[in-house]
């Protein structure tokens, strides 16, 4: 017979969407951070060997690629633009996206179409500089509700909805007010401050 044998326990939390928003009343908030630390320091007290929390950000992908991403935030965050462009939709589509917003982005070719916003605050044949505000973050659309508040950021080479592409491939990260960009390619920033 060998020794005692030893057990690893690990929590891992990754990020928030439709199926790891919390339904117990005493689990506190997905979005606040006081609710990250307790959760931490819970496992901390459960001598746990490792917590691992995700950021707020949910990826779709079909067919092993990724088409788009979800930003998880407050209720009313500042949803951003992510690259500059022009605006050429901005309405109440009244289907899974809700309030819908679309930029175009020349001379690149790409468009972002963002959902779920609670209001919008551009019209269409608006010019957008990247990290200018486009609205709040909300639940509008039927893939969205109360307990899973985010902006939906989706982007697509040419008018056709087929052309989906991954846009992290051109995320840079955060929207940094000092920073250059490249503008001889589309570089996208994340939508919501971080």
């Amino acid at each position: 017979m060998s020794g005692p044998r030893s057990i690893h326990l690990a929590a891992h939390f990754p990020g928030v969407n439709n199926t790891t928003v919390w339904s117990d009343p005493e689990a506190g908030s997905h979005i606040e951070f006081s609710s990250f630390v307790q959760m931490a320091q819970t496992a901390e007290r459960a001598k746990f060997d490792f917590f691992f929390l995700a950021e707020g950000l949910r990826l779709r992908e079909q067919g092993g690629q990724i088409y788009d991403l979800d930003v998880v935030g407050r209720p009313g965050r500042d949803v951003l633009a992510a690259a500059d462009g022009r605006v050429v939709v901005a309405r109440d589509n009244r289907d899974l996206c809700g309030l819908i917003l679309v930029l175009v982005h020349a001379p690149h070719g790409y468009r972002t179409i963002y959902c779920h916003f609670a209001e919008l605050a551009v019209r269409v044949g608006d010019d957008l500089r990247r990290g200018q505000r486009i609205g709040a973050l909300g639940t509008t659309g039927q893939r969205a509700w109360p307990g899973y508040e985010h902006v939906h950021l989706e982007l697509q080479k040419g008018p056709e909805k087929s052309g989906v592409e991954d846009p992290l491939l051109r995320m840079a990260g955060c929207f940094e007010p000092s920073a250059r960009y490249a503008t001889d390619r589309l570089v996208l920033t994340y939508p919501v401050r971080c």
